[in-house]
């Protein structure tokens, strides 16, 4: 048979029998168990690592509560100094001059916080400022 190529097997591998895919660059189809094989093979138990204790879920609670008392007390901060200028409404824009964005983010959050505790009512206009007022619970807290 002259007019056959000669090719290298391992540049062009033999066709795969009927039925048996084969991936992309696999020379070799991999070998499949029968199922009965498949159901006979031992099953080992694996070890786990243990469980994280219980110190740790409680040093995440620490850490929030931790992160929660300083917000109450910046957001105490907050309301005493708006207490104490005695303004009938006091602007976010004006609080927050002079303030770099993490300031400025403390402090809308603090607005935020206090406007849920029904400490002040906050108004504002379409893309404006932001107007803070004494709310119902304002000299209570």
């Amino acid at each position: 048979e002259a007019s056959r190529t000669n090719l290298d097997e391992s540049a062009m591998p033999p066709p795969p029998p009927q039925g048996v895919k084969r991936k992309a660059g696999q020379i070799n189809p991999e070998p499949v168990m029968p199922p009965q094989q498949v159901e006979q093979m031992e099953i080992l138990p694996v070890e786990l690592p243990p469980e994280e204790p219980p110190n740790i879920c409680q040093k995440k609670r620490g850490e929030k509560m931790m992160e929660e008392r300083r917000w109450k007390k910046r957001t105490q901060q907050m309301l005493h100094a708006l207490a104490k200028t005695g303004a009938e409404s006091i602007s976010l824009l004006e609080l927050c001059q002079n303030t770099n964005r993490k300031q400025a983010a403390a402090k809308f959050y603090s607005f935020l916080v206090l406007k849920k505790q029904q400490a002040i009512e906050l108004t504002q206009e379409l893309y404006s400022n932001i107007i803070a007022t004494p709310g119902p619970k304002f000299h209570i807290l």
